[in-house]
């Protein structure tokens, strides 16, 4: 057995697909904004009004929208600066309208009480990442939520989870919508309504797949009415209540579930149409090139006026409400870049990701990770969270059993 130790140092990584993929979603002409085919810029670190395209802090947004019910905001899943912003949102929020409701996407509905239990000191955050199975269900770090989780926690806010477990909606993705029992689909009342601006946005999202694979789409894309559906109706069902008159509500979940009102916004209107819905929406800040770095394929137009002017954000005004930039982060926890599968007490490695920390140690396809600094392995979730206790700089140690194939070298 290989022994392994691995130090955690930060890099920075983006694929310039990534980066055009984004932009285009920016600018589309979606929505029912009558402002959507017209185009804007935000700065970098800025937040604007799309209505007047004043720039305005988490106060003013505050103070501008006294009679919103529900704030939906979106996030980049594994952007610091975007939890950020939802904390400083949340905090400015909770100092005017201390009556709030919080609900999170990566919660699920049948969790609220382990949540209840953990905002009101019963159980630790760890018994509630292990009651959640938070990480058996995602290997998203728990330390980007944790930023809101504190304030929370602290101030007593009602939090609740927005979502159903994963293997509803994969039965909906992989078998059709129809597969559902009968009172499963009842849990989505709206889900039949159409919507072709979003279908259209989903689609553009998956790109060509989407197109080629017809049949795989079309579950997908239920699937992806579905947790609309499902976040919109858990928080318009608890505001709903006697004991929640005079309560707003705050909606965190990813922004393709949020931009242009199509996903979140669109199904909570459609079963209550007199809501008072604000949408924040956030777009990466552009890169900046790096000293001596210049796009040969630009306009020298566009080259001359790049050096004039200071990095913003292209976007549709039809986007949302309230358009906040935040960087081009990557690599604020570190990440081991593999896919795993457990397997009697260890995990295989069925991919490792190119430039990646567990490509740099020597990690293969096929490997037996035994144990994670000197502790057994219980389970993926059981990994995920010890791995996610680790930062920058420190050494993750694996007890590693390699396969090798005896080959005959070649005669010359």
């Amino acid at each position: 057995m290989k022994h392994i130790g691995i130090i955690l140092l930060a890099w920075t990584f983006l694929a310039m697909s990534a980066t055009l993929a984004q932009a285009d979603l920016d600018t589309l002409p979606l929505g029912t904004s009558p402002l959507r085919m017209s185009l804007a810029t935000v700065a970098e670190g800025k937040m604007v009004r799309t209505v007047d395209l004043q720039e305005v802090g988490v106060d003013d947004i505050v103070s501008q929208n006294p009679d919103t019910d529900v704030f939906i905001i979106g996030e980049f899943h594994d952007n610091y600066a975007c939890h950020a912003f939802q904390r400083d949102f949340i905090e400015a929020l909770y100092r005017r309208h201390p009556k709030l409701i919080v609900g999170f996407e990566f919660f699920t509905r049948d969790q609220n009480e382990y949540l209840a239990a953990w905002r009101s000191g019963t159980i630790s955050e760890a018994e509630l990442l292990e009651r959640t199975e938070w990480y058996e269900r995602t290997g998203q770090n728990f330390g980007f939520t944790r930023l809101i989780m504190d304030f929370i926690r602290e101030n007593g806010i009602q939090t609740i989870g927005l979502n159903v477990p994963r293997d509803m909606v994969r039965i909906v993705s992989t078998q059709g919508f129809d597969k559902l029992p009968p009172e499963h689909q009842r849990l989505f009342p709206t889900l039949d309504m159409p919507n072709p601006d979003h279908e259209y946005y989903i689609k553009t999202i998956f790109g060509e797949t989407a197109v080629k694979m017809d049949a795989w789409f079309t579950n997908m894309y239920a699937a992806q009415k579905c947790w609309d559906v499902i976040m919109a109706e858990s928080m318009r069902e608890l505001l709903a209540r006697d004991e929640y008159n005079g309560y707003k509500g705050v909606i965190i979940a990813g922004r393709a579930h949020v931009a242009y009102g199509l996903g979140i916004p669109f199904r909570y209107r459609q079963a209550a149409p007199d809501v008072n819905l604000s949408l924040l929406i956030p777009v990466f800040a552009p890169e900046t090139p790096e000293d001596g770095e210049e796009d040969e394929s630009a306009h020298p137009m566009m080259k001359a006026m790049a050096g004039m002017t200071r990095p913003a954000t292209v976007f549709s005004l039809g986007i949302g409400d309230y358009v906040f930039s935040v960087p081009r982060e990557t690599g604020h926890y570190p990440t081991l870049g593999v896919m795993l599968k457990f397997e009697a007490g260890a995990l295989r490695v069925t991919h490792v990701n190119d430039d990646s920390l567990a490509a740099e140690a020597g990690l293969e396809e096929g490997d037996l990770i035994m144990t994670i600094n000197g502790q057994s392995i219980q389970s993926l979730g059981h990994f995920r969270q010890e791995f996610a206790g680790l930062v920058w700089d420190e050494v993750l140690e694996l007890d590693v059993r390699k396969k090798i194939k005896l080959r005959r070298e070649q005669e010359p």
